[in-house]
């Protein structure tokens, strides 16, 4: 990025770069003025084409653009390189895992009660009724159908794993948002709302099982009991998040 940057916009001048500023999280027209958002979309929060084909299409800064361009192909590399490195470690150890070899960690936990499967089933089945409802029943509100629910959850499965793995590895952890994105705005396109809903639910699903993951493997070595882990991290999910309302309505004046 510091080398490809520079050159990008001083040097090349890529796709008029210097009508832009270097680093910018903003929009911009073609001609290098801020984008008017509001202009493009209508009273339902869908895109009007009209209003974007007199407008102009959409301009990133350089630094935005390659950054979206080097997320996509952090996100194939990430697949590719647990694939061909870790790949046979992860199926010796679900092997190990399964015939029920232990290590000196996991036989110092035996003493404590493992969580019941079903904890996790209950979560899951509550979280996914509640999302559908959302879906169904206020569509007019998040614009996403049901069905970009499941597959935003079935993304999050498939990445969680490599992810993980890159995350224990090198304490980086590569987000979705851009796939997501991109992908939504393929087969749902005109919707925003919808496309930030799909990105939330493939996105941040992964982004806390990891989380889940890390606090479990750091409580495993320090040798806290399961349940109680389990138990602390699903009750703070409520005080988090009405502290995090709070802040909205204090901070921007914003009511759900």
């Amino acid at each position: 990025m510091y080398i490809v940057i520079p050159i990008s916009y001083w040097g090349l001048d890529v796709h008029g770069a210097k009508k832009f500023p270097i680093f910018s999280s903003h929009l911009f027209t073609y001609q290098g003025q801020p984008y008017n958002i509001s202009a493009i979309v209508n009273k339902n929060f869908e895109i009007d084409m009209v209003q974007y084909e007199k407008q102009g299409r959409i301009n990133l800064s350089t630094l935005f653009s390659l950054t979206y361009g080097f997320g996509f192909a952090t996100i194939a590399s990430t697949l590719t390189h647990v694939a061909l490195f870790y790949g046979r470690e992860i199926y010796e150890r679900f092997r190990a895992s399964y015939k029920g070899k232990e290590d000196i960690h996991t036989r110092l936990m035996r003493k404590y009660k493992d969580i019941p499967s079903w904890w996790f089933h209950v979560l899951l089945g509550v979280a996914i009724a509640v999302s559908l409802v959302l879906c169904i029943f206020l569509n007019d509100q998040v614009q996403m159908p049901w069905w970009g629910l499941l597959f935003a959850s079935v993304i999050a499965f498939i990445f969680t794993l490599p992810i993980s793995v890159i995350t224990a590895t090198t304490n980086m952890t590569p987000g979705l948002n851009i796939i997501t994105e991109y992908v939504m705005g393929i087969i749902y396109p005109g919707r925003p709302i919808a496309n930030v809903c799909f990105k939330t639910y493939g996105y941040m699903s992964m982004d806390q099982a990891v989380s889940f993951l890390n606090d479990f493997k750091l409580g495993h070595y320090m040798k806290i009991p399961p349940r109680s882990m389990f138990l602390v991290q699903v009750h703070d999910l409520f005080p988090a998040g009405y502290q995090y309302n709070i802040y909205h309505i204090l901070i921007y004046k914003c009511y759900y």
